[in-house]
């Protein structure tokens, strides 16, 4: 016959579950909006980035109303996966760091200052 003793049940009763260990529902959540975030990921074209030409980040400023940043930041993403871009990427050996948005207004001002050092667009 094996018992526990008093003492031990009430030791075991009385303390809570370690926090950072999830049960059974916290991993089927977990899991769940991890599938979900994998299926947002995939582009239209079912295509990923090169893993060596690519873009390093991609960006989706604040400062502009239209279009508004999540859906300025879900079109980058999908000009990001285009299988016509990274075929140039690859092709041109290009890697770029950050893709992000850019008013017309502020791209014919950084067009105007062409061959400035360390200019970023058509410099």
């Amino acid at each position: 016959l094996v018992a526990s003793s008093a003492k031990d049940i009430s030791f075991v009763q009385s303390n809570r579950a370690d926090p950072l260990v999830k049960g059974f529902a916290e991993e089927e959540r977990d899991e769940q909006s991890r599938r979900k975030r994998a299926r947002a990921a995939l582009s239209a074209w079912g295509t990923k980035q090169d893993s060596e030409f690519n873009f390093g980040s991609i960006k989706a400023e604040f400062k502009y109303s239209e279009p508004p940043p999540y859906e300025a930041e879900r079109l980058l993403q999908r000009l990001a996966t285009d299988p016509g871009i990274i075929e140039i990427m690859k092709t041109r050996k290009f890697k770029v760091g950050v893709l992000t948005e850019m008013s017309p207004v502020e791209a014919q001002e950084r067009m105007a200052k062409r061959g400035t050092p360390n200019m970023d667009l058509l410099g």
